[in-house]
């Protein structure tokens, strides 16, 4: 399957145009400007000793429980594209031009949005005489160019996307948390970062950042005769052979592992009692054609290799557990789709998983649910938590359909919608919430700023 033959989800504009608003703080120092433009150099100083973080956050005067989020840019330039995942529409994106004060070089865009919003942004600038990066092309280079945009050097907060361009993460006062605090940062070193590829099973090295988790190891496994891909397990410290423990399967593992150093995160919540302690394993998705075929083809079984050489591999290597519940699959976009056709699938060999945003504009998994025997329940006792996000415009109407179709087949759901869109910043922080329900530890306990309840049956 090539680029231009393989599927490719709907580019459908936003059903209502995103919520453009008026900072108090921007319409003082615009008049200002209007009114003395001779003092227009000393006037942006003043805004910006103002401002000592960014975007600029105010509550919303005429609407309670919303904050006028004020997205701040410095530099010179033609024009300025803000990108805000789910929020900029590229079949629209002349709303998601900046606006330059008058006599300076300081562009901002205002939204109003719920307390709860989360999301990763990015600057695109337009030099002065050259074409706009995001004009240049195709639909792929657009989702290049929007991709590859400039973080904002006011914001200490990033999140690294697919492609491994860091963006800045904004997120409001109710956004649900990290159990811990803000996200983890680990250093490469801690991390592992630059040594994950290569050697074999017991080529692996203990990780620790400062002191503050205990050591683990992380196996780098390249058994590709047996496996067909590299695999990374990471093995938490309170592990030992002498029982069985349960394991997650994460999908896109190199992604996971490499930029987010999710291993280390999740030690924490481990060493913290928040989820039980677990291999996890992360699975390499060989790239983006590699991933299109195995994750995106209707004809595509990749739970087979889940359930079958994967985890009959493990069986033989760990202490991972018999029981279907305690396998959990973890994924995202395509990979929440596969998530949720293995649990299907197979739901006597893989029995729990987390789909985060699956792409559901695929009719496959409705098809193969509407092949079950729904009467019969083959579902019962897997357990599966859900989640979109309210900005997906495209998915998030689908959700709804197929935790129906689930549930009637037997299978219990957590049916989750929070404030964000297709969003790696969003869904690192919401993995906390979805393995303290699935694989709760002895302290996983309703706990301030956590995920708020969802719909379950």
């Amino acid at each position: 399957m090539t680029a231009s033959t393989r599927p490719t989800p709907p580019k459908l504009p936003r059903p209502q145009r995103a919520p453009l608003a008026t900072s108090p703080t921007l319409a003082a120092v615009h008049q200002r400007l209007l009114e003395r433009p001779q003092l227009a150099s000393q006037l942006q100083e003043q805004l910006w000793q103002q401002v000592t973080s960014t975007p600029l956050l105010e509550a919303d005067p005429t609407q309670e429980g919303k904050y006028l989020v004020t997205f701040l840019w410095r530099g010179a330039a033609q024009r300025v594209l803000l990108f805000v995942n789910r929020l900029t529409d590229e079949k629209n994106l002349a709303d998601s031009y900046m606006r330059r004060l008058p006599g300076t070089d300081t562009w901002y865009l205002t939204y109003r949005m719920d307390g709860d919003w989360r999301a990763s942004y990015c600057f695109l600038p337009a030099p002065a005489a050259a074409q706009a990066p995001w004009l240049q092309g195709s639909q792929v280079r657009l989702r290049q160019a929007l991709d590859g945009g400039l973080p904002d050097p006011h914001n200490p907060v990033t999140c690294t996307n697919r492609r491994g361009f860091v963006q800045s993460v904004v997120s409001l006062p109710l956004a649900p948390a990290w159990p811990l605090g803000e996200w983890p940062v680990f250093s490469d070193d801690a991390a592992g970062a630059g040594r994950f590829d290569g050697g074999g099973l017991g080529a692996g090295r203990g990780d620790a950042d400062a002191g503050r988790l205990n050591a683990g190891r992380l196996d780098v496994v390249a058994d590709l005769d047996t496996l067909g891909r590299q695999i990374w397990v990471y093995t938490p410290a309170p592990i030992s052979r002498t029982q069985s423990w349960p394991v997650l399967l994460v999908l896109d593992g190199e992604v996971w592992l490499k930029r987010h150093h999710l291993h280390l995160a999740l030690a924490q919540l481990m060493d913290a009692g928040l989820i039980a302690p677990a291999y996890i394993v992360f699975i390499d998705s060989g790239g983006t054609e590699q991933r299109w075929q195995e994750l995106g083809e209707s004809e595509s079984d990749f739970g087979r290799y889940l359930s079958g050489p994967l985890l009959n591999w493990l069986k033989t290597h760990y202490a991972i557990s018999p029981k279907p519940v305690e396998r959990v699959v973890i994924g995202q976009s395509l990979g929440a789709l596969t998530v949720l056709r293995s649990l299907v699938a197979y739901p006597q060999l893989i029995g729990a998983g987390i789909s985060q945003s699956a792409s559901l504009w695929q009719d496959v998994l409705f098809n193969e649910l509407n092949a079950l025997d729904a009467m019969a329940r083959p579902l019962a006792g897997s357990r599966a938590w859900i989640e979109v996000g309210s900005q997906e415009w495209i998915l998030a109407p689908l959700q709804p359909k197929a935790v129906s179709q689930l549930r009637q087949a037997g299978m219990q759901v957590k049916d989750m919608v929070y404030n964000g869109g297709h969003d790696y910043a969003c869904w690192r922080i919401n993995l906390a919430s979805a393995l303290m329900h699935l694989l709760p530890g002895p302290n996983a306990l309703p706990r301030p700023g956590a995920y708020p309840d969802g719909n379950i049956a």
